[in-house]
């Protein structure tokens, strides 16, 4: 029987990417599980920078890379996801199937090959955010990215609400859209009692974090979609108590905070609220039976992410909020470049709760990970990660903003609603810590033979057609 020849096109499979992992634990395993089915190979997106990176079984072909001012190598941009290489890697390899991960501005290139006919094509998507048409809608009509997706054989998202979303394209409204989780490498994380957690952070912590605090974590990029902001504003009200709290309706009601003067703003001079409101009733109820809030000595905060991105200003953020010594920063964090995935699950295996307050998430790989470690999160309630996150976390309310350009949106944390979860966690930690073995149970349906079956259920039907440049159906146009 020949062999199914699949080519790669996504995040090489040595680094420590999200995109890198999915793509290293699925392929892994097809070969493993099928063996003598699949001929694989990659072209690897960031590929020059896997030197020391995981071992895989197969082939990677590197995108251009050329050479930077101080001579060190760097990224040919104009080849960044393989736009000029992937036509001779094509060629060479002649593959059957294109398998490809990312958004759609990474494998457009693919969709529009002049090529396009000689190979089936599977693209695997993320949807981080609605509505998801691109610039260009022509209501009821036409859309620029669902024209785009059309081009596709086969089309894949990673949760039912990535599913929703495209869905709704007129493109797309008949077309088959398959859900397939990002698969658990469940055996590397483990769950850990409190002692145990004690115990692994007197390894890994530095001195200014008490191994017995309270302890959130965060993984993931520096960038204007995660809104990491919210995290330092909520550190502060739950550090200094800036807060009152509603003895009959329960809510939150944070003090309106003057970023420029570092304090509280008095009455008359508020934006958030009213100017005249005096936080002498809750804002929510209008209850005048409220308290005020308490600090809390013992909540910190684990960022595990690349200081240099450019995106939030760490330092001024922390300053800005006075919660400096509240944060701790994984060191050596850079582009592309990781702890080893075991050391990893460790560390977020020592956090108490998981503070994952993204303005949108095409999956959101470290809140899955984080559930499987039993660890519970606190998460926005929009997008993909909200899927599953309801199988072990507390939800925040949102507000959003749309971005430039494309209109999708972005969730906002409602901050009162934030504090208040984090509130609960912090004051109920066995049930907060109950929540995370429920979400660990969850990622056990989604195991890496299960996603894997998916998987090769679907390469198999996508064999059974016929390729468009053999078929007697309409060709893809090509747009050259």
């Amino acid at each position: 029987m020949r062999k199914t020849k699949i080519l790669i096109s996504t995040d090489s499979a040595r680094i420590h990417t999200g995109l890198a992992e999915t793509c290293r634990l699925v392929f892994r395993r097809l070969l493993e599980k099928y063996p003598n089915q699949y001929d694989v190979e990659q072209l690897g997106w960031f590929h020059f920078n896997a030197e020391k990176g995981e071992e895989v079984p197969w082939k990677i072909h590197q995108t251009h890379v050329k050479q930077g001012p101080d001579g060190s190598k760097e990224i040919d941009q104009a080849d960044k996801y393989g736009q000029r290489s992937f036509e001779s890697v094509r060629y060479k390899f002649n593959p059957d199937i294109v398998w490809t991960n990312g958004d759609l501005w990474c494998f457009d290139h693919v969709l529009n090959s002049p090529t396009r006919n000689t190979f089936r094509l599977c693209c695997y998507y993320t949807i981080d955010g609605t509505p998801y048409y691109g610039s260009k809608l022509e209501r009821d009509k036409e859309t620029e990215w669902g024209s785009k997706l059309a081009k596709s054989d086969r089309i894949a998202v990673l949760t039912e609400w990535g599913r929703d979303v495209l869905g709704a394209l007129p493109e797309l409204k008949n077309r088959q859209i398959d859900v397939v989780y990002h698969p658990v490498d469940i055996d590397r994380f483990k769950v850990y009692n409190r002692e145990e957690k004690v115990k692994l952070r007197s390894q890994m912590y530095p001195p200014t974090m008490p191994h017995d605090a309270f302890v959130f974590g965060w993984v993931g990029r520096n960038q204007f979609r995660k809104m990491n902001f919210k995290m330092w504003e909520v550190m502060h009200y739950l550090k200094f108590g800036d807060y009152i709290e509603c003895e009959d309706c329960g809510r939150i009601t944070v003090k309106e905070w003057d970023h420029a003067k570092m304090e509280s703003r008095e009455v008359g001079k508020l934006m958030k609220y009213d100017a005249d409101y005096d936080y002498s009733e809750c804002a929510h109820c209008k209850s005048k039976n409220v308290k005020q809030g308490t600090p809390i000595e013992d909540v910190y905060l684990w960022l595990h992410m690349n200081r240099t991105d450019p995106g939030w200003n760490t330092n001024s953020m922390a300053q800005m909020y006075k919660v400096e010594d509240r944060i701790t920063f994984t060191n050596g964090i850079q582009a592309s470049k990781g702890l080893p995935p075991d050391v990893l699950a460790k560390l977020i295996g020592t956090w108490d709760g998981m503070m994952y307050l993204s303005g949108g998430e095409g999956f959101g790989i470290p809140a899955f990970e984080s559930l499987m470690a039993g660890v519970p999160t606190i998460y926005t309630n929009y997008s993909s990660h909200a899927d599953y996150c309801k199988h072990g976390g507390l939800p925040v309310r949102v507000d959003f903003i749309p971005e430039l350009g494309l209109t999708i949106h972005r969730s906002i944390a409602d901050t009162n609603h934030a504090v208040e979860q984090c509130l609960w966690a912090y004051r109920n930690q066995d049930k907060f810590a109950e929540l995370g073995l429920k979400g660990r149970k969850f990622t056990e349906t989604k195991t890496i033979d299960v996603i894997v079956d998916q998987w090769h259920q679907m390469f198999q039907e996508m064999m059974e057609k016929p390729l468009p440049i053999d078929s007697q159906e309409m060709i893809y146009a090509q747009n050259v």
